[in-house]
């Protein structure tokens, strides 16, 4: 099952949670924990789970889901949850940024800790992260725009992807036994 930004935006709108950073919150959860109950718990706590409905609970349980089938994919499907390219440039970048800010924190729930792993590479990513989450939103619509919309995504899906499985090789974590 594939989720669209879209549909899940309007069926979480009323509740004012935000889908790109909810999904930021359940990757980053998913990278260091590799629980997708930890991940729901996460975006329960960010987002404050007594205004959350069951209905809601649900989205976000299958979301996790989801994100961890993809993060798990020998062909490297992860994708984020953003707006699809018909919205507006700044739109997209807003969410970009909102969605940065979600992978920091999941990061954080999930207790990343570079005491641990200690590779500059990861700290390198991470301080990518931070300044793709403190970037403009009030961009222009212009190929050049897009063009860098479009690398910044990727490079946040592969810092994902590569965070995920620098945690599973180093052993902070154990895929669950398929039965």
């Amino acid at each position: 099952m594939d989720f669209i930004f879209e549909s899940v935006n309007k069926e979480l709108g009323e509740l004012s949670l935000g889908v790109a950073e909810m999904h930021g919150v359940i990757a980053g959860t998913l990278c260091v924990t590799n629980n997708t109950d930890k991940a729901v718990k996460s975006v329960s706590s960010f987002f404050d789970a007594e205004s959350l409905e069951p209905t809601a609970l649900e989205i976000i349980k299958n979301i996790s889901g989801w994100t961890f089938e993809q993060l798990q994919d020998d062909n490297f499907a992860f994708k984020l949850l953003l707006p699809n390219d018909e919205a507006a440039l700044s739109v997209r970048t807003e969410a970009m940024v909102l969605w940065a800010q979600g992978f920091i924190s999941g990061l954080g729930e999930g207790a990343l800790s570079f005491e641990k792993n200690s590779q500059s590479e990861l700290r390198e990513m991470f301080d990518d992260v931070v300044a793709i989450s403190q970037a403009d939103t009030d961009t222009e619509e212009s190929d050049e725009g897009e063009q860098y919309y479009a690398e910044l995504t990727e490079y946040l899906r592969i810092i994902v992807m590569t965070f995920y499985l620098d945690f599973l090789s180093a052993g902070e974590k154990k895929l669950p036994s398929k039965k």
